[in-house]
């Protein structure tokens, strides 16, 4: 369990961190914005509730074939724009298959949507659901073509007033390796834990399959003595 569990910290900060995108820098605006982007790749998104549980899930509207995320289906079949997604992260806390329903609700008017998930996205970091950025904007009441998010492999000169979040990749690996190194310490722990439940299971058997042929044992020493006579 300690090894399985260390390699499973690993896999997390080596490759699931790439698994939705080739994006490094993620700028989160404070308003939506219709005007085109000077750089980088739009995006609409917003944070839902899963009807029946607490747990929440963002909605994402891409533009036709994004340049900066993964959409690999499980199934291999290409991503039919305008439909809805959902990452492998979400299918499993929710249960949805492809072709099965998903109802959200939206956390201000308590409005509930549902719609029929294609197919699901290899990627096992976001709880995130993905259609077209005309299908996002019509369901949240706005123009099409509106964005509130954008993705971009290099820093891009934005105004810092109209930004209200700004990560990195960078950024959320050091906070990564930071909350797995504390949890390492105690996952480290199990290992010789391990080893020493392991010795101790093997030295208690063979006590007991020596207690229970001691009888045997005992005649084929007396034959082997009066062999020996």
């Amino acid at each position: 369990f300690g090894f399985v569990m260390v390699d499973s910290c690993n896999e997390l900060i080596k490759t699931s961190l790439d698994a939705a995108g080739r994006y490094e820098y993620q700028y989160v605006f404070n308003n939506v914005r219709t005007e085109l982007p000077k750089g980088g790749e739009p995006m609409l998104t917003a944070v839902f509730e899963a009807k029946g549980k607490s747990d929440l899930i963002t909605l994402s509207g891409l533009v036709e074939d994004p340049k900066n995320l993964w959409l690999e289906t499980k199934s291999g079949a290409g991503v039919k724009y305008g439909k809805y997604y959902m990452t492998s992260n979400a299918a499993a806390l929710f249960g949805v298959s492809p072709g099965g329903a998903f109802t959200f609700v939206n956390l201000l008017t308590a409005e509930e949507y549902t719609v029929r998930v294609e197919d699901i996205i290899q990627d096992n970091t976001q709880s995130a659901l993905y259609t077209s950025s005309a299908e996002a904007a019509k369901l949240l009441g706005l123009p099409v073509g509106s964005y509130n998010v954008i993705l971009s492999e290099a820093a891009l000169d934005l105004d810092k007033a109209e930004i209200a979040m700004e990560r990195t990749k960078s950024e959320i690996k050091a906070q990564l390796d930071f909350g797995i190194s504390l949890m390492m310490k105690m996952i480290y722990m199990f290992v010789p834990l391990g080893v020493l439940i392991c010795m101790i299971s093997v030295y208690l058997t063979v006590n007991m399959l020596m207690e229970e042929n001691r009888h045997n044992i005992s005649i084929i020493e007396i034959r082997s003595e009066e062999r020996r006579v």
